[in-house]
């Protein structure tokens, strides 16, 4: 059976959450791990390589999406932005054995645009995934399911 890619369609809300939770209507949400991947060197080692093995040293994931706009009374995003506040953020894609739920304990806006998307005034929207003062390394969680 053949099966097709998982789109951005979320089968569960799409929630941002400063304190009090936010589904903004996105048409596309993009992630950048930004890890930094070095090459462990071992002269000595036993393979000839001249390396141990790759690991990731430091990480800054970022992204991007495009909310529509709203009212400053119905969500104070550039407020929010200003403040430094930062939003839970959870959503999932597919259903199913074919499902990924993607969670970030800490995202926060860095920057702001007026957009537009087919003639609705969206804010074209960059932030910072960071790591949760309790556990940290978790800026971003994927739980992929199976059957």
């Amino acid at each position: 059976t053949a099966e097709s890619p998982n789109r951005f369609a979320c089968s569960t809300a799409f929630t941002l959450d400063p304190g009090t939770p936010w589904s903004p209507k996105v048409s596309k949400l993009t992630i950048d791990l930004g890890n930094k991947v070095i090459m462990r060197e071992d002269g000595g080692g036993t393979d000839g390589s001249g390396y141990a093995y790759a690991m990731v040293s430091d990480a800054l994931p970022i992204g991007s999406m495009d909310p529509e706009a709203l009212l400053v009374a119905s969500n104070a995003t550039y407020t929010q932005m200003l403040a430094g506040t930062t939003s839970a953020l959870a959503f999932s894609v597919g259903t199913g054995t074919s499902k990924i739920d993607f969670a970030a304990p800490k995202l926060q806006f860095t920057k702001l645009n007026e957009g537009d998307r087919n003639g609705i005034e969206t804010d074209e929207a960059e932030f910072q995934l960071c790591k949760s003062a309790d556990a940290g390394d978790d800026e971003l969680t994927l739980t992929f399911h199976s059957s």
